[in-house]
């Protein structure tokens, strides 16, 4: 074999190679109160995997906007499945791809030591507190509050005076209790295990709650469709469900 065919074949090889080792890269657009497992969840997945998960958080509403309107690919993982099923009406996501990975049950939380004496929702419509609420247009949190809301015979406009602060995202909730700047928000169970130094944790009875399922779906843009099942497995494997639980994350309701 002359020297030229051989130049030729080697190269052949290393082109080979190079496209096998091929790092996939795929976006994660992720509600911000899945931050601290998502993060977790990637580096652990990229250890034993060929792909780069790059995160994209914001509020859930947010994201499906953004979604939406640059017909982006990747993985949508916001903090309730109405945003999925939005998706899904829309057309933007892979048909039987939807998966749940854990659940986000909300709670109060009150400033520590709780001064004000906050018990329960009802609590809300009295005229001496300062209230955090997030977002309904923007955060999942801010959706399901209003839900919580509206089933508790609680009107809204009985609330609205308090409202001091609304955010775009559930760990803001959290900062403004950190920073005195409100005296009860509704947030996740996950979230306040984030800001346990600053609050304390009221639990909703269960009759009165809604809890939100937490799912991942595959949108129809993605490039790397493979990589990406196989980070949507990996979630829901029970080691992504060891990471998900040591993070402070519900995985199954009693």
């Amino acid at each position: 074999m002359g020297n030229i065919a051989k130049i030729i074949i080697c190269l052949l090889l290393l082109t080979s190679c190079q496209k096998n080792n091929q790092v996939a890269n795929i976006t994660l657009h992720c509600g911000a109160g899945l931050r601290l497992a998502a993060d977790a969840l990637i580096e652990e997945f990229e250890k034993s995997n060929n792909t780069n998960i790059n995160a994209n958080y914001a509020g859930s509403g947010r994201l499906l906007g953004q979604i939406t309107a640059g017909n982006l690919g990747g993985l949508f993982m916001p903090g309730a499945e109405f945003y999925v099923d939005k998706a899904v009406e829309k057309g933007i996501v892979e048909k039987d791809s939807k998966q749940t990975i854990a659940y986000f049950v909300p709670v109060i939380f009150v400033q520590k030591g709780n001064p004000k004496n906050i018990r329960s929702l009802k609590d809300f419509e009295r005229d001496d507190i300062r209230i955090g609420l997030g977002d309904e247009r923007a955060a999942a949190i801010g959706k399901r509050t209003l839900k919580i809301f509206d089933k508790n015979n609680i009107p809204y406009e009985k609330i609205k005076k308090n409202v001091v602060v609304k955010t775009g995202t559930v760990n803001e909730l959290g900062v403004a209790i950190e920073t005195k700047t409100v005296d009860a928000v509704i947030l996740w169970d996950a979230t306040v295990r984030q800001f346990s130094d600053s609050g304390d944790m009221i639990s909703i009875p269960r009759d009165q709650n809604l809890v939100s399922v937490v799912p991942i779906a595959l949108l129809k843009s993605t490039i790397n469709k493979t990589a990406a099942r196989e980070f949507i497995n990996f979630c829901i494997s029970e080691k992504g469900k060891e990471i998900l639980k040591e993070k402070g994350y519900t995985i199954g309701l009693e």
